[in-house]
């Protein structure tokens, strides 16, 4: 069932002041399981598994040959299993991706989509609330922790999200178990949200996205994540050669950035940004970067919006403007906006 919404002003301040609960059904949720899982995922992730275990999680990404991103995910370390949690877009592919890894190795990848909901809890409320629901749970405040707890008969994961700048937790829960689980969250207190404001939230904070400021056509280091996906000690992994060139050797050539538009609308994605130190070898106009998300912000009261630039113009304060017909100046900002 999905939970209904009263609306993105309410709800941005249930995520900024209270507590949101969201539906997070669409996001792929996977166990993984066998002795060699932690092996498994060390050969195909960007992020070092040895840094995993129980109680723990890690971020980091699937990569081609190539270096590009096939997906970003979070990995959630229990006694006995993993728990993979990633972004709605890549919920038809992950399952099928993670497995063709497997072959050869002591490690097996299960849907949990059809036995498991996925609520989500935003807001600085929401460690208070989590505890009222679940007495004596103790919510995980360590960045990606995550615990297992008995409640009324079902076993729930409750995970710290690591995401999208606001004290937030990933509930897994049994299907049969979701309704019980949402009632109990909101007799303590917390609103029913929608995705719209905690990407609002997202943006405003400045964390990419796979499937809106990330896809297949980005190196980790252009969107900025290396930081906290990449490990550049580990092992051999799908694509280390490229991202270790990349460190040692050279520079990608666009970088994500905040946008300041000077507008009343949202920008659309894929809009074309222009410099006029961005040109051909012909001197002519050239794309200068594109517009990956963009919404009001209710914090700062005006559009922002989240884009690459060419590496020539990232410095904050770059003035750029936005499509051909009708050109929208905007600034280049530091991030996060809030």
């Amino acid at each position: 069932m999905l939970l209904t919404t009263p609306g993105l002003p309410e709800d941005y301040h249930a995520l900024r002041a209270g507590a949101g609960l969201l539906d997070h059904s669409r996001r792929v949720r996977l166990r993984i399981t066998g002795p060699e899982r932690a092996k498994f995922l060390q050969g195909i992730l960007t992020n070092d598994t040895a840094l995993l275990s129980p109680g723990r999680g890690l971020y980091g990404a699937v990569l081609t040959a190539k270096g590009k991103m096939q997906a970003d995910l979070t990995v959630y370390a229990l006694s006995e299993w993993f728990w993979v949690d990633g972004e709605p877009e890549v919920a038809p592919r992950l399952p099928t991706l993670l497995s063709r890894y497997t072959i050869g190795s002591d490690a097996a990848v299960a849907d949990l989509s059809a036995t498991h909901g996925l609520l989500g809890l935003y807001g600085p409320a929401a460690p208070r609330m989590l505890e009222s629901s679940f007495p004596n749970l103790g919510a995980p405040t360590a960045d990606l922790a995550v615990t297992e707890t008995a409640w009324n008969g079902h076993q729930l994961v409750i995970a710290e999200a690591g995401y999208p700048g606001t004290p937030g937790y990933k509930i897994l829960v049994p299907a049969q178990a979701v309704e019980a689980v949402r009632a109990s969250l909101q007799s303590a207190g917390a609103m029913v949200v929608g995705t719209e404001a905690l990407e609002t939230v997202r943006i405003e904070t400045g964390v990419p996205r796979f499937g809106a400021d990330m896809s297949e056509e980005n190196f980790p280091p252009e969107a900025r994540i290396e930081d906290r996906a990449v490990s550049y000690t580990k092992g051999c992994y799908l694509g280390q050669e490229t991202i270790a060139r990349i460190k040692t050797y050279g520079h990608v050539n666009r970088l994500l950035v905040g946008l300041l538009p000077e507008t009343d609308a949202p920008i659309p994605r894929g809009a074309k940004l222009y410099h006029p130190d961005v040109t051909s070898v012909l001197r002519e106009h050239k794309e200068a970067g594109y517009v990956t998300s963009s919404v009001y912000s209710p914090a700062l009261k005006r559009i922002i919006a989240l884009g690459y630039v060419n590496r020539k113009i990232e410095e904050p304060g770059t003035r750029v403007t936005i499509g051909d017909d009708a050109p929208i100046h905007a600034t280049v900002t530091t991030l996060p906006f809030v």
